[in-house]
């Protein structure tokens, strides 16, 4: 970079300022150049170099239409310190990572889909919740496996006595929930203002669950190893909801269900719908791992190290050298995407974002969609809605994904599985289990 790359830009923002400088024995504007280039030409000489750096080397990349990875980097050993106030001319060197040259071929692959079955127990297990949901609730005398029973839960040390400083705190607890026999016998049969004692690790075995029953953090669940004490203060019991034409028309505001065989049917429908859901992500997550463990690249490590460290101020060399086969898979993953929605054209407009958004205000607008006020109204919202960059991004990605499924559902050999629910999570546990193992 020559002097003339940067000067004439270095004189106009010098001139702005003497027009707008106020000094103390000069009239306002009338502060000598040489002095305001004295006192802001370093300044503003750094910030036009960097400018003309930056538009240069956006430029170069440009035009070149190199691929690569992240974005360059300044080379420390070939970079020599720079003196802003007596260089004229000045030199930047810079690395950049190339994307690999890598082969994509998705009809060559075969993944597993899984097409999930409704089964009579899930529908008769979802009738139940919902006829609970909008069940009533009443006071009972003693408590059964279904109960909520609310109370306070205390600490005890090893003399069984309230431990000093220890956990006290009001919760909730249903007997069915607890997995130990003997712990969750404990809790039938009991009555308002009876004490019993129990241990809340043993009882439950889940560590998420342990810890928001006692309003603790996950990790101090593994530390502790206290019975508590827990007082019934009261005791609530669901009694479940008639399955009539008033219990549908609250589950299903819309007028669709009017028989308990439609009734059963909708449940049918919105599970399926819920379980597909499902396996539609595990077939997108696990067909994106076959295609990376399949794909063969060789990216440059050195300079993803050095990128990393300078992208992410917190990560030190022994971080990154120790999780970098991590880093490493996330980078060909991501690559993998690229390659793909390069590809098969997966972008994203903004009149697709429009849509979604209209479409999302329809459904919860019980207004006419064809009347012109409310037409009016989803356009305001919609507009008012595009200015939120945050969530214009996640309704991007939301759709990206949708595309990103369908063309890996499209151009993947698939076979296709049926399942029921409980058997497809047991498959997706236990392919988690081992890429965990393996990564």
């Amino acid at each position: 970079m020559v002097q003339e790359d940067y000067q004439k830009n270095v004189d106009v923002k010098l001139k702005d300022i003497q027009k707008r400088a106020v000094m103390h024995g000069f009239r306002p504007g009338k502060v000598p150049l040489d002095l305001i280039k004295k006192m802001h030409g370093p300044a503003v000489m750094a910030e036009e170099v960097n400018k003309v750096l930056s538009e240069s080397l956006y430029n170069y990349l440009q035009e070149s239409k190199l691929d690569i990875i992240g974005h360059p980097i300044e080379n420390p050993d070939k970079n020599e310190k720079v003196d802003i106030e007596t260089q004229k001319d000045f030199s930047f060197h810079f690395d950049i990572g190339l994307v690999p040259d890598f082969s994509l071929a998705l009809n060559n692959t075969e993944v597993d889909y899984y097409d999930i079955r409704v089964k009579e127990e899930d529908i008769d297990e979802q009738e139940e919740s919902l006829r609970g949901k909008y069940g009533t609730s009443v006071e009972a005398d003693d408590a059964q496996e279904d109960d909520v029973i609310s109370g306070t839960i205390t600490e005890l040390d090893h003399e069984g006595n309230p431990k000093a400083g220890g956990i006290i705190h009001k919760t909730f607890i249903t007997p069915k929930y607890i997995k130990d026999e003997a712990e969750r016998s404990k809790f039938l049969g009991l009555k308002k203002g009876n004490t019993l004692i129990f241990n809340p690790v043993k009882a439950v075995d889940n560590e998420h669950e342990v810890a928001s029953m006692l309003n603790i953090n996950k990790e101090e669940v593994s530390g502790l190893q206290s019975d508590f004490s827990f007082v019934a203060e009261e005791i609530s019991r669901i009694h479940p909801a008639e399955t009539n034409a008033d219990f549908f028309s609250k589950v299903y505001p819309d007028g669709t269900v009017e028989t308990y065989e439609d009734f059963r049917e909708r449940i049918k429908t919105d599970l399926k719908d819920y379980y597909q859901k499902e396996s539609d992500r595990f077939f997108s997550h696990s067909a994106l791992e076959q295609l990376v463990d399949e794909t063969e690249m060789n990216l440059p490590d050195g300079f993803l190290k050095r990128w990393l460290l300078e992208t992410d101020r917190n990560l030190t060399e022994d971080i990154v050298n120790s999780n970098f086969d991590k880093y490493a898979r996330n980078f060909r993953q991501e690559l993998v995407i690229a390659r793909i929605s390069r590809i098969y054209k997966l972008y994203v407009g903004d009149d697709e974002v429009r849509h979604y958004i209209s479409f999302w205000f329809g459904v919860h607008s019980p207004a006419d969609a064809e009347d012109k006020e409310t037409q009016a109204k989803v356009k305001a919202f919609t507009d008012k809605f595009m200015e939120n960059e945050d969530e214009t991004h996640r309704i991007r990605n939301i759709l990206f994904e949708r595309k990103l499924w369908e063309t890996l559902r499209n151009n993947l050999k698939v076979k296709v599985t049926e399942f029921t629910y409980p058997e497809f999570t047991e498959i997706v546990m236990e392919h988690h289990k081992i890429k965990h193992h393996e990564h």
